[in-house]
């Protein structure tokens, strides 16, 4: 019988909570049969080196602990493997998380991960980047830009993050499909229904079912903005005439004001050299260890 061997890769680096979270794992593994590993990334990129080296050692787990962008990450080099992916979530807004239900208690999530109970997962993929929850080009972009320069985390740093987002945001113009321009506030393409902190823009979205889920915002008034902003913060229903929704499953987005990208993708800032951008699911690519329904 082949043995089992998990890793972990930890990206986390208040020592305090470090020690904590290893020591849980430790704990729970102590008198089972399975082979960990537990590894913390010391450098951006380095979540990546080292799922490398899970999938050379031929692992039959990788676990991310962290945040949405730590999942994706890791997440993204395990696409059509047979290596499956776990999920600690210790990051802020934890939205792929909380797509999944996958509890934010350590203990919880450990039993899941040996529960290996399977969930073959869409994924959304813009030109060569892979994301599992969410990926946006409009004032989302700037957002998460901001957000990351703050070096904080929290609620309070979302909403920081994005007042400041707000007097920074400048409007580029976009074709689509080669055919629709468009000069929005906001154009995200969701695979779940949850971006962090339990908010949504994309409340229907599921992943699985082999679509993308699209929300523009057409430019318009701050004060329409604010209103849109305000309805998803309380989970309003939002109805107003300069919002577009639709399902994907391909679409070519040409920046007409740039000869570059900036986009979010699962909460990390990226900077795509190309004019053109290319966003479409690839369906059950992921191995995901989701909790039992039971």
């Amino acid at each position: 019988m082949r043995e089992i061997k998990i890793y972990f890769i930890i990206n986390l680096h208040n020592s305090e909570k470090l020690n904590r979270l290893k020591s849980k794992i430790y704990a729970f593994f102590k008198t089972r049969q399975e082979h960990i590993f537990i590894f913390q990334t010391k450098y951006k990129g380095h979540a990546l080196k080292l799922t490398k080296k899970g999938i050379l050692e031929n692992v039959n787990s990788i676990i991310a602990c962290g945040g949405d962008g730590t999942i994706s990450e890791v997440g993204g080099l395990l696409v059509g493997s047979s290596i499956s992916l776990g999920i600690i979530p210790i990051g802020s807004g934890n939205g792929i998380a909380g797509h999944f239900k996958i509890s934010k208690h350590i203990e919880n999530c450990l039993k899941t991960i040996i529960s290996n109970n399977i969930q073959l997962i869409d994924v959304g993929k813009a030109n060569n980047n892979y994301f599992i929850g969410n990926m946006g080009i409009g004032f989302e972009a700037e957002f998460i830009k901001q957000y990351i320069m703050k070096k904080t985390h929290g609620f309070h740093s979302y909403l920081r993050a994005s007042i400041m987002a707000i007097s920074k945001f400048k409007y580029n113009k976009f074709e689509i499909n080669d055919q629709k321009k468009v000069t929005p506030f906001m154009l995200m393409i969701s695979n779940l229904n949850q971006q962090g902190y339990n908010l949504s823009i994309t409340p229907k979205a599921i992943c699985g079912d082999g679509l993308l889920d699209l929300v523009l915002l057409k430019k318009t008034s701050i004060f329409k903005i604010i209103n849109f902003l305000f309805f998803i913060l309380f989970k309003i229903d939002i109805n107003s005439p300069s919002l577009e929704r639709s399902q994907i499953k391909i679409i070519k987005i040409k920046n007409l004001s740039k000869s570059h990208f900036n986009i979010q993708m699962d909460g990390e800032h990226f900077l795509i050299n190309s004019s053109e951008l290319v966003v479409s699911v690839e369906e059950k690519a992921i191995n995901l260890i989701v909790p039992s329904e039971d």
